[in-house]
């Protein structure tokens, strides 16, 4: 019956289409007399034509004759006829009619083997609804179309709205879809692409989010494998993350014993300084003693600054072995969640320095305040300096 519809709709000029009804002008010809009976049994045609302004019944018209009749596609049973692409999409829009069906504009019959570039995209895009349908969590039928709800952590809503001019190939939907839906972790896959499906579409205008969709689906699928992939490696990135973590922590600990390490020695700074002050003679009268003292202090001094250098050069090597760390980390992920551990190490090893810089200007605070006790007591009681040339001769040329 389709065949027979289609033959003389083609044979129509000067046509006119709404809705339900298809009117045009037939030159009438003896070998289609059947086929307008069959459509007449069957409603598809009214039984009488218009031929000069005046009605004629089927069976009275004569070859060569042309009259207007009037075509009735929606009493078609058991098959579709559609003018355009666009009435096929406002009729199927969710999925392929399981019927035959024609489209005129395309000449398309949906029982020829080869397929049309809009077939083929039309068939691509209502496998993809029927997917979207199957992972939405809820669907809300809209007239001829539908809105799709995804309900995550941020939600989204979907409205399946197209026409054919919005239609593009969706190379890999197939894949995409048994990638999905044909597994046994099929729930975890379902959520890694509803967020990445809300990641590209929840800031665009609603009734633009399907056809954005269907312009960006290589993208989509793209940010999925990756996603998933990312999925995949989620036990090793996470020991991995642990091993780094671990690391970060020792040098941390490693920094701040810089400090710990040599406390018990720094404490001596306070004590000498005290013991200093109480054994000084500020008056001058013993000298010698003071200069002993002097000696001492920077003799203590020296010594002091010796460890010093020491942490020095363990908190230099420290940096450098933690940038070369850092610099070794070729994850991006991994990267940004280790990015603050990072700042937080490279922030205590300035303050470690820091520290370091006070505790050696104490070391050679101690010294230098004797040194100035000593020229101020010499100076002031005008003390002979053969005492200082003795101490020269006796210990430094003589003892060295």
């Amino acid at each position: 019956m389709l065949d027979n519809f289609v033959e003389i709709r083609r044979m129509l000029v000067d046509v006119s289409v709404t809705r339900s009804v298809i009117i045009g002008e037939l030159t009438y010809q003896d070998s289609i007399s059947q086929k307008l009976q069959s459509l007449e049994d069957n409603e598809l045609i009214d039984n009488v034509a218009t031929h000069v302004q005046r009605s004629v019944d089927l069976r009275d018209l004569q070859a060569g004759q042309n009259v207007v009749i009037k075509l009735y596609p929606m009493m078609l049973k058991g098959c579709f006829y559609y003018e355009s692409s666009d009435e096929l999409i406002r009729h199927f829009s969710n999925s392929e009619p399981t019927a035959p069906y024609y489209i005129h504009e395309l000449e398309y019959f949906s029982e020829h083997s080869e397929h049309p570039v809009f077939i083929r995209n039309y068939i691509s895009t209502v496998n993809l609804i029927q997917f979207l349908i199957t992972v939405s969590d809820y669907q809300k039928p809209i007239a001829n179309w539908s809105e799709l709800f995804f309900l995550q952590e941020k939600h989204l809503i979907l409205p399946i709205h197209y026409d054919a001019s919005s239609l593009n190939s969706l190379d890999g939907v197939s894949d995409l879809i048994n990638h999905v839906l044909s597994s046994v972790d099929k729930e975890v896959r379902k959520e890694l692409f509803v967020n990445e499906l809300i990641l590209l579409l929840s800031n665009n205008d609603k009734s633009e989010r399907f056809k954005k969709l269907l312009n960006r689906f290589s993208d989509l699928n793209t940010s999925y494998k990756n996603s998933y992939s990312l999925y995949i490696e989620k036990y090793s990135f996470n020991k991995i993350k642990a091993e780094v973590d671990k690391e970060l922590l020792d040098y941390m600990k490693k920094i701040q014993s810089v400090i710990n390490d040599a406390q018990t020695k720094l404490i001596s700074i306070p004590v000498a300084f005290i013991l200093l002050t109480a054994q000084f003679d500020i008056t001058g009268e013993e000298t010698p003693k003071n200069i002993f003292l002097l000696i001492g202090a920077l003799v203590f001094g020296v010594l002091l600054e010796v460890l010093i250098r020491n942490q020095y050069s363990a908190l230099s090597f420290l940096n450098k072995d933690i940038t070369e760390f850092k610099r070794r980390i070729s994850n991006n992920q991994l990267k940004l969640e280790t990015d603050k551990m990072f700042i937080d190490i490279f922030n205590v090893h300035k303050k470690q320095k820091q520290y370091l810089n006070l505790i050696r200007f104490l070391i050679w605070f101690v010294p230098s305040v004797v040194l100035i006790a000593v020229v101020y007591t010499v100076a002031k009681n005008n003390i002979d300096f053969t005492v200082l040339k003795y101490f020269y001769k006796t210990f430094v040329v003589r003892g060295f």
